[in-house]
């Protein structure tokens, strides 16, 4: 018998649902609402989170953090009359995922079925990461072999196996550009204002800007901006707190802040000092200096925010 898939929320200060692992964030769930758990956790991420798919009774999907849920209601006391179930053995921890790269110049359609008729999802760039889900199809009658896939923003589909590898793309050199000609200084500058305002207000030391940071975290902004991903991950594979550690500023805890969209300077705020995790990073009193890189791409702006210590 499979095992029961309800979950529910285990926070006395609620939970956020999330559109994508570690992404943007729907709404948050009260201490106790139930929920479907949608297939088994992911791996830990760089911060150390394994996130859930679930879906909520009205039938919204999105994702949490895992270790915030349980399988029983939190809210319902236990009472003599209420059976005690057996104790159930932990399910075995998920395997590592396997991931596959898109090798195609022209990019790759991710489509909804395994068919070329099936409804075109995205067009996935030359050299993106994708997770494979260990499902094949074919060769079909065109002689296509289709593999079911998710990209890093949680986005599942069908893609021709022939145009993906195991090996990831070659590190390529990044032109990082000068943060006075692609950055947006005014908003780089109101930021880091906001930054030592609520340090100093929580008795945390300030943090300076770092040129060199700057240019690493603009080079991630643009990134983002040219990609559409907004990830921690570069092209490269490497995480915020890799990039920044092999910059040589990894002293203290090297962390990242991110954000995109047709945002504002007061949307990426808003939504740093209301999540928990965004919020350590800013108030983290183990870095002392900070990169800032905000880059503007037609009616898109991106933000990174990248701490560290020399």
């Amino acid at each position: 018998m499979a095992a029961s898939q309800d979950r529910y929320v285990n926070s006395q200060d609620g939970l956020n649902l999330r559109a994508t692992a570690g992404g943007a964030l729907l709404r948050t769930l009260a201490h106790g609402t139930h929920l479907t758990a949608l297939g088994q956790p992911t791996a830990p991420d760089a911060r150390g989170v394994a996130w859930q798919n679930v879906k909520t009774d009205d039938g919204q999907s999105g994702w949490v953090a895992a270790q915030y849920l349980s399988a029983a209601n939190p809210t319902v006391p236990a009472t003599a009359s209420v059976p005690v179930p057996a104790p159930v053995a932990a399910p075995p921890p998920p395997a590592a995922p396997s991931y596959v790269y898109v090798n195609s110049s022209d990019g790759l359609n991710l489509r909804a079925d395994k068919n070329s008729a099936a409804t075109l999802i995205t067009t996935l760039a030359n050299g993106q990461r994708l997770q494979a889900l260990g499902t094949k199809f074919g060769p079909d009658a065109r002689g296509i072999t289709w593999l079911n896939v998710q990209t890093d923003n949680g986005q599942r589909g069908w893609v021709a196996a022939q145009y993906v590898t195991n090996a990831p793309p070659a590190p390529k050199p990044v032109a990082i550009p000068t943060p006075t000609v692609a950055n947006a200084d005014d908003i780089a500058a109101e930021i880091l204002r906001r930054t030592n305002v609520l340090r100093q207000q929580k008795n945390v030391p300030p943090v300076t800007l770092n040129d060199a940071l700057t240019r690493l975290a603009l080079a991630h902004s643009q990134y983002m901006a040219q990609s559409g991903n907004i990830s921690h991950t570069d092209a490269s594979g490497l995480s915020g707190r890799q990039r920044i550690a092999n910059a040589g500023f990894g002293a203290g805890r090297p962390m990242e802040n991110i954000f995109g969209g047709q945002a504002t300077v007061d949307d990426a705020w808003t939504f740093w000092v209301n999540d928990p995790p965004h919020l350590d990073v800013l108030l983290s009193p183990y870095n002392t200096i900070v990169g800032i890189g905000v880059y503007k791409r037609g009616f898109m702006t991106y933000f990174t925010m990248d701490f560290g210590k020399p």
